[in-house]
């Protein structure tokens, strides 16, 4: 018998297929400027900014899943089921889990004292960058792209982060 593989994961009727790639991605970069913008706050322990980080994102999870129901309703002139409901919050948990739980483990380090605040921060921002790299990675190679369009596709999502890393300095320098 065939061992499971990606293949199988994503296949249309399975959840990780229901869900959107897109808020996955939208999630990182949220939470990677949330963390960047509250780590310029020297006096911000580290377990408020994951509870920042935790309710930002929750808060954006409940706007995508309003607006994509308020779409659906203008487009097809009636309203909602609650399994729509259901089902457009369950597309965009993407938003919330690759958002919020890489990093909001490392800023629990920081709220720990395993690490300084400082280094909790400054983890959790490039580990949101790294995730982001390799969320690129990833999609890129299971569209079938060579090195090339992987490389830059990894970049492209790696660089979005890294521009909020920028912005966080020159607002904070």
């Amino acid at each position: 018998m065939k061992d499971a593989g990606v293949e199988d994961l994503v296949a249309d009727d399975t959840l990780w297929h229901r869900m959107d790639v897109a808020s996955g991605i939208y999630g990182l970069i949220l939470v990677t400027a949330v963390v960047a913008g509250v780590s310029a706050d020297p006096h911000l322990e580290a377990w408020k900014g994951a509870l920042v980080v935790f309710v930002t994102t929750v808060v954006f999870w409940i706007a995508h899943v309003y607006a994509n129901l308020l779409a659906l309703h203008h487009s097809q002139r009636r309203r909602s089921s609650l399994a729509e409901a259901g089902e457009v919050g369950l597309q965009e948990l993407p938003l919330v889990f690759a958002g919020v739980f890489p990093i909001l483990i490392l800023l629990l380090l920081g709220a720990t004292g395993a690490v300084s605040r400082d280094t909790a921060f400054t983890v959790a921002v490039w580990a949101g960058v790294t995730v982001l790299f390799i969320e690129g990675i990833i999609l890129a190679r299971r569209d079938g792209h060579g090195i090339l369009v992987t490389l830059l596709s990894a970049s492209i999502s790696a660089g979005l982060g890294i521009v909020v890393i920028i912005l966080k300095i020159l607002v904070t320098e």
